[in-house]
């Protein structure tokens, strides 16, 4: 035992970015494993004593099968190239009955999560280059190919065809979560109710079973 928990609790954090989920979930797991392909984390991250940082592909992880009890990729599916050997690493080194989590933001939302202002999937696509140019957000054309709820479903059960050991949620961000000059009128959109029939991102939680 390491601090009254186990000593086989490891977190797989992939696409660790500043490693702030690393943070949050540093006070359950013994060891935590931030995993980018650009590393720029956190020194609230890299202050922790059982954070591993590596530097490497989401779709060729550098671990033996099933060495994590738990595996997370936020706002990673919508950038790579090949999600669904994205997930099937990410299964393949998770533990029998471990879990996966994924989270992925709302194609269609109001406001889209990556740069704070309305979707530009509802903008022509004729006039949506001119318009993210002149706002400074050209780079999301190239980078953000988000999948609707629907397919990342498809994509997950098409890896690993297990419906029942996968369960999915509505994420509905605090006000404070949300970057200050956009706040206010997500606070009013928040209180309204907005976000619970139309919310930023989903997450997926699948378990992993003896069977694929």
């Amino acid at each position: 035992m390491s601090g009254g928990l186990p000593d086989h609790l490891r977190y797989l954090d992939i696409a660790a970015g500043l490693g702030r989920n690393s943070i949050a979930f540093s006070i359950s797991f013994k060891d935590i494993y931030c995993l980018d392909i650009n590393l720029r984390l956190h020194s609230d991250a890299t202050s922790l004593n059982n954070l591993h940082a590596i530097q490497a592909s989401a779709e060729i992880l550098p671990f033996h099968d099933e060495v994590f009890d738990l595996v997370s990729m936020f706002s990673l599916i919508e950038h790579v190239s090949h999600p669904t050997r994205v997930i099937s690493e990410a299964i393949r080194v998770l533990k029998p009955q471990g879990e996966l989590i994924i989270q992925v933001p709302n194609r269609y939302s109001i406001v889209e999560p990556h740069i704070g202002l309305p979707n530009p999937v509802f903008i022509p696509s004729f006039l949506r280059w001119k318009v993210l140019k002149i706002a400074g957000y050209s780079w999301w054309i190239g980078n953000a190919n988000t999948p609707s709820k629907k397919r990342l479903k498809e994509l997950i059960l098409s890896v690993y065809s297990t419906p029942e050991a996968m369960k999915e949620s509505k994420i509905v961000y605090p006000p404070e979560y949300i970057p200050r000059r956009f706040r206010l009128v997500y606070r009013v959109l928040y209180y309204i109710g907005l976000f619970r029939l139309l919310p930023l991102s989903y997450m997926f939680v699948l378990t992993k079973t003896g069977a694929k």
